[in-house]
């Protein structure tokens, strides 16, 4: 009997966190609109989507994202993909998505290169895949009233492809409900921070336009090799 005693314990410390990881992310409440905002999407919103292989899934995506009325959308890709973007963003809107290109594939090359081509405030980064509600850029926005906010992060959910769910998207979709737990757990309690998926992340220009942050950004080598995480380095 004695010796179940020590799962005991860890069996309630366990439990013990998750409640209060519930319980937090149950009181985090999103910032509300102001009325008269700082920032207006089709003046201060850059929307860059790194990616290599972007097919049909991209034009529906796309068409989400200018319901936002962001003020240009740069797809970064490799040279030996401009062709097929191309074609893409010239089906959805060629004014105002434009198709850029690095020598190859490199996450964190193809989000640099579209750094130094913006001139907006705010810059978004979006998967290629990604769809976005209507209400997303005025919500994400209204975040950067607080002038001490250099970076925001987005819920995400799966949206299955057909009418049922394979078990890789219900995997999927189980491992992002945690994380929105997590992160909203973690923001509300402010005991840590968790790292910014670039899935959907939203950042003041004046932080990934300076030269320390860019130079960090992409000379961040693991075992001699360039890092092509899609995660921020903090900064």
């Amino acid at each position: 009997m004695f010796p179940s005693r020590p799962f005991c314990v860890i069996g309630f410390y366990r439990y013990l966190w998750y409640l209060i990881r519930l319980t937090a992310s149950a009181v985090y409440r999103p910032v509300p609109l102001p009325e008269n905002p700082t920032y207006i999407a089709a003046e201060d919103v850059t929307i860059i989507v790194p990616t290599i292989d972007a097919g049909e899934e991209f034009k529906e995506a796309a068409r989400s994202w200018l319901v936002g009325q962001p003020k240009e959308i740069l797809i970064i890709t490799e040279e030996k993909m401009l062709k097929e973007l191309q074609a893409l963003a010239n089906a959805v809107d060629p004014e105002r998505i434009r198709v850029l290109t690095v020598p190859f594939a490199n996450k964190r090359l193809q989000m640099s290169h579209g750094i130094k081509n913006t001139t907006t405030d705010i810059i978004f980064f979006a998967d290629d895949d990604a769809i976005w509600p209507p209400t997303l850029l005025p919500s994400v926005l209204a975040c950067f009233e607080d002038q001490k906010v250099g970076g925001v992060g987005t819920s995400q959910r799966v949206q299955p492809v057909g009418n049922r769910m394979t078990v890789w998207e219900v995997l999927a979709a189980f491992r992002l409900t945690i994380r929105n737990i997590e992160i909203s757990c973690s923001h509300t309690s402010t005991v840590a921070y968790h790292a910014s998926p670039v899935g959907l992340l939203l950042t003041a220009h004046i932080i990934l336009k300076d030269p320390e942050f860019l130079h960090g950004f992409t000379h961040d080598y693991w075992l001699g090799n360039t890092s092509s995480t899609p995660v921020t380095t903090s900064f």
